[in-house]
């Protein structure tokens, strides 16, 4: 009798062991993979923030070029056409944005508050440098508040996952 006592404690305690064991797996599991999509969508907003300026500094070439036409026509030059760039550099700078604006939303979803905060704020940079970007006085500026804004979010990611400090390559 004694030992069909022990027999069963055995059999309870092993399955309150396993439970435990398998509901840590399961969390572990889960956090891994929330992490890893936290992991890419960081990414995508760093590398559609870069490719974001570029498309603006572009768009500002373009714009600089058309003005100068413009300028030249109402001087008594000859009509011209706009530059080839001009449409290719508006999509470009407006599927940035937008992409952007995804990879922006998603982390509002799914990441820490301290990762929506800083994303949030490279969203807000991000909507700045497409409003501003092509203003000459304040363009460079604008761009560079932007380069602060994902270096926050990098900061925060880093810190998130616990990852030591690394000095930034220039």
């Amino acid at each position: 009798m004694i030992a069909g006592f022990f027999l069963v404690l055995g059999a309870v305690l092993a399955f309150v062991f396993n439970g435990i064991q398998e509901t840590r797996r399961v969390k572990l599991e889960t956090n891994q993979r929330w992490d890893q999509d936290l992991r890419e969508h960081v990414s995508a907003v760093i590398t559609l923030s870069r490719r974001l300026r570029t498309a603006a500094d572009d768009f500002r070439a373009v714009a600089d070029t058309m003005a100068l036409i413009a300028i030249n026509e109402v001087h008594g030059g000859e009509p011209s056409m706009p530059p080839a760039g001009h449409n290719a550099a508006i999509a470009e700078l407006t599927d940035t944005f937008n992409a952007l604006a995804r990879e922006c939303n998603m982390l509002r979803l799914i990441a820490p508050l301290s990762v929506r905060e800083a994303a949030e704020k490279v969203w807000e940079c991000a909507s700045e440098v497409v409003q501003k970007g092509g203003d000459p006085l304040n363009g460079f500026a604008v761009a560079n508040n932007l380069v602060v804004a994902v270096d926050v979010l990098a900061e925060s990611v880093r810190a998130h996952f616990a990852i030591p400090n690394a000095e930034r390559r220039r």
